[in-house]
């Protein structure tokens, strides 16, 4: 899952998506099992780039302390070579931010920009299976569990997914935190494209850790010949936030606003 607040929270975001790991020969076999339940999960998911998406870009003010903007990121995706972005911190956070910790906000906001990505080519189930061994471990809760682990040298810690009704609700994974490691618990919620499209897009995160809870609900529209993710309204710890995502720029076109058909 995925939240996205301030600039500091957002350094702690949720979806925890593996970055790719070292190739590993000796990598445990998937499990069959649990291949298929992501898979028909999977095939449920509107895919802009099975529609066609071949390169995206965009950019988005990122919110910082006070509601101030921490600065510009830019994000750059293309179908075969993944995601970069480039951040650039705005005037009144440089004078905040000491200069040795520059390089340390430009590399988390890289890291935010693959999640970001992510999000708008609705890739989490080929991000999952490309980068974890997942495993089927029955029912909990009500829910089907399948517990991922990362590939080859990472250390991410091991996530469990959690399916309803064949949609991925649920996951629970630790993450570092100022006191040490704890448990964060995300919620999702899927809906239909649009009235006469039934492929689902996100349509909001609540993740709960260290007692913190963040939400984000994902507006999208049709951006060119793609519905995309257009803005991200949250709120974590009593403070609103909006992020809209401009500059788009798709398969090589400029498109300065969603499509009239918009929804």
């Amino acid at each position: 899952m995925f939240t996205f607040m301030t600039t500091a929270l957002i350094l702690g975001s949720l979806l925890q998506d593996a970055a790719p790991a070292a190739p590993d020969s000796q990598a445990v076999p998937q499990d069959p099992k649990a291949v298929g339940l992501l898979e028909e999960f999977g095939n449920q998911l509107y895919s802009p780039e099975k529609a066609g998406l071949k390169t995206l870009s965009f950019d988005l003010d990122m919110p910082g302390p006070g509601g101030v903007s921490a600065g510009t990121l830019s994000v750059d995706w293309d179908a075969s070579m993944g995601a970069t972005g480039s951040f650039e911190l705005a005037d009144a956070m440089k004078a905040m931010i000491p200069e040795a910790m520059l390089g340390q906000v430009q590399e988390q906001m890289s890291m935010v920009s693959e999640q970001i990505a992510l999000i708008q080519t609705n890739g989490v189930v080929s991000d999952i299976l490309d980068n974890m061994t997942v495993k089927l471990e029955g029912v909990e809760d009500g829910y089907v569990k399948i517990v991922a682990k990362a590939r080859g040298a990472s250390t991410e810690p091991s996530r469990t997914l959690l399916f309803e009704d064949g949609l991925l609700a649920k996951t629970i994974q630790k993450v570092a935190g100022p006191m040490g490691e704890v448990e964060a618990t995300g919620m999702m919620k899927w809906k239909a494209l649009s009235d006469t499209d039934a492929s689902l897009v996100l349509s909001s995160t609540t993740e709960t850790s260290a007692g913190v809870v963040q939400s984000s609900n994902f507006v999208h529209e049709k951006v060119g010949d793609f519905y995309l993710v257009t803005k991200i309204d949250g709120e974590a710890m009593g403070q609103a936030s909006t992020l809209t995502f401009k500059n788009f720029v798709v398969n090589g076109a400029s498109m300065s606003a969603p499509t009239p058909e918009a929804r």
